[in-house]
């Protein structure tokens, strides 16, 4: 009849789409032209979304489905897709899933049990993390997921591999004193393990060759925003770094310009204005001279009348990569690993920029977790504050976390309090273990230098409490 016959005609169209364009008069003759199956564009586009969605995908009943068994799918090797197969002993129900039963006796239920779920869980972790460095290059999130192990995890058995690629993601960013940090780290605490080798220097010193290699004009632009941000600790650590692992001509005066202003930031401008004045007298014309002259007209007015430059030993690099000669006005001062600013004794002032200062006994994973959790409670709370966070090491082997800036005590203070209030920031320690308080930056600087904590907090109880 007329029916079958367009039925019969319709298939035909559609699986011969080669002929679609000479047959449309005759399909729409047919009155057939809008069913999706007559025709051959439709069907191949629907074909093509199909595949693109589903991947090649045998024809079987519940293909939409999975197996019951979701927790160990086997693939065949050379397949396109995976094929999971339900246990022959999980019982299913009539659509072939598994039953509630089933499923509970799937559950770790077991010390053993749940120590190797709870590995399994870790390795997860750590092959996302993995995933998000090496398939998307998504640093953040990596370093987020690393955190999340951290915190779910602290005793995790892939401390020395966390470590290393924590070591891989500084370098790919630049930031060679956090990478130097990992490596020691990690040859300190993991030296036994293949991780370590990877960063130990060997005896013809190719060990850190993707560190010293670092592009210098990238680790000067990181130590320069570190200056925008008032950063003047980082900015003289960065220094000590890039004494010993760049010896590119091209940056060395900027360098040194970047060390005398992190000095008059930090109020020490008797050593900036040493610096500055055997810079402008030794170095070659270049583009640097204005700023150092911009910066010495800044400190002018600070300068005691009749005072000399003071003496001291850069921490910038000649063009052979040795110290910088800046002692000429003065005998030379012995180096010390930081710069202490205008002598050693703590002093009071209330107005100058603040830091809040959480010391912890060891730089773990559990100082990582620290942050972490300081991370979230800043931006729950204080997010229009845009604060900065800092795993730093006081005196091996404590570190602190370092939270800036405040303008001054009273808005460091004021934070100090809602963190004693939240004393679920430091669950993973013990009472004793740690200690907080605030500082201002110049003697943040000071503690820095004399490591003296015991003299920091007698003069932080007779003047912030």
């Amino acid at each position: 009849n007329s029916l079958e016959k367009k039925k019969a005609d319709s298939s035909f169209i559609a699986e011969n789409a080669g002929l679609n364009t000479v047959m449309a008069t005759d399909v729409d003759d047919l009155g057939v032209s809008d069913w999706y199956f007559a025709n051959a564009a439709q069907m191949q586009q629907g074909y093509n979304d199909f595949k693109r969605k589903w991947s090649n995908r045998q024809l079987t009943d519940n293909w939409r489905r999975l197996s019951a068994n979701v927790f160990g799918s086997t693939a065949s090797s050379g397949s396109d897709t995976a094929v999971t197969e339900t246990p022959s002993d999980m019982q299913v129900d009539e659509n072939g899933l598994p039953t509630e039963e089933s499923l509970i006796a799937l559950l770790p239920n077991t010390p053993a049990k749940r120590a190797t779920a709870n590995e399994h869980i870790q390795r997860a972790y750590m092959d996302l993390g993995n995933a998000y460095i090496k398939e998307l290059e998504d640093y953040a999130h990596a370093l987020a997921t690393y955190d999340t192990l951290n915190k779910r995890f602290p005793d995790h058995k892939f401390k020395a591999e966390e470590l290393y690629k924590r070591y891989q993601v500084a370098l790919k960013q630049n930031q060679i004193l956090k990478a130097q940090t990992y490596s020691q780290q990690l040859m300190r605490e993991y030296s036994n393990t293949q991780w370590a080798t990877l960063v130990r220097p060997s005896e013809d010193g190719k060990g850190l060759e993707q560190l010293n290699n670092t592009n210098s004009g990238a680790y000067y632009q990181e130590t320069y925003d570190l200056l925008v941000n008032h950063q003047y600790t980082e900015v003289l650590q960065h220094l000590q770094v890039a004494k010993t692992n760049f010896s590119n001509s091209k940056y060395n005066g900027h360098f040194r310009i970047l060390e005398a202003t992190a000095y008059a930031g930090s109020a020490n401008y008797p050593v900036a204005d040493s610096l500055l004045t055997n810079y402008l007298s030794s170095a070659q014309p270049d583009s640097m001279r204005e700023w150092a002259n911009a910066i010495l007209k800044y400190i002018a007015p600070y300068r005691p009348a009749g005072a000399k430059p003071a003496a001291v030993t850069s921490v910038a690099t000649t063009d052979k990569g040795s110290k910088a000669d800046t002692s000429k006005s003065a005998s030379a001062a012995p180096a010390s690993p930081l710069p202490t600013p205008k002598g050693s004794a703590f002093v009071y002032q209330s107005h100058e920029e603040h830091y809040f200062v959480l010391v912890f006994p060891a730089m773990d994973a559990k100082a990582t977790g620290l942050k972490t959790a300081f991370a979230d409670f800043n931006a729950a709370k204080l997010s229009s504050q845009h604060l900065n966070i800092n795993l730093e090491m006081l005196q091996p082997p404590q570190g602190c976390v370092v939270v800036r800036s405040f303008n001054s005590s009273p808005e460091a203070r004021y934070y100090l309090t809602l963190i004693n209030a939240k004393p679920e920031l430091f669950k993973d320690y013990k009472a004793g273990e740690y200690q907080f308080f605030v500082i201002s930056a110049s003697n943040y600087l000071r503690l820095l230098a004399n490591k003296n904590l015991s003299a920091y907090m007698t003069f932080y109880s007779a003047n912030y409490k």
